[in-house]
């Protein structure tokens, strides 16, 4: 019976065992797929890790690229206020040689109205000099006639007595 009983069990057992044993080649490809399965996670990890880094990089690239359109903008508002102060300046220049030329002929004047007025008191000057000196002369004359006239008198009183 032992017989009996271990022969059937072997048929049994043995197709079952056939179902059990998995195929090399199954396994084989299970493992190629497993394989694949994690170099593919490898893979894909390193592409998330390259796609966050360049992700980075574009926010970053994204922040210089702003930080350079407001540099930009700032230079326009710069510039064009600089074109303001000198249109501005230019203004005011134009309007001061304005002015120095307004003031300029009334200097003219005031210099011409100064060197006539010194001019009027050099001749002054000259004509008190004169006029000193003219008198300086008449009474030199005069003495001189005055001497002249008594010693007329004189002659003639002499004369007289005589």
């Amino acid at each position: 019976m032992a017989e009996l009983s271990d022969a059937p069990r072997e048929t049994h057992e043995r197709p079952f065992k056939a179902q059990l044993e998995p195929d090399v080649s199954l396994m084989e490809q299970l493992r190629n797929a497993w394989r694949q399965l994690e170099y593919s996670k490898e893979q894909a990890a390193k592409l998330q890790a390259t796609c966050d880094a360049q992700e980075l990089r574009l926010a970053e690239l994204h922040r210089v690229t702003q930080g350079v359109a407001e540099e930009v903008a700032a230079r326009r508002r710069a510039e064009e206020q600089l074109r303001m102060v000198q249109a501005q300046a230019e203004h005011e220049s134009v309007e001061k040689e304005r002015r120095y030329a307004e003031l300029f002929h009334l200097v003219c004047q005031v210099d011409q109205e100064i060197a006539a007025r010194r001019d009027a008191e050099m001749r002054c000057q000259i004509a008190e000099n004169t006029a000193r000196e003219a008198v300086r002369r008449s009474q030199e004359r005069m003495l001189e006639a005055d001497g002249k006239a008594d010693a007329a008198r004189q002659a003639a009183e002499a004369a007289e007595d005589a």
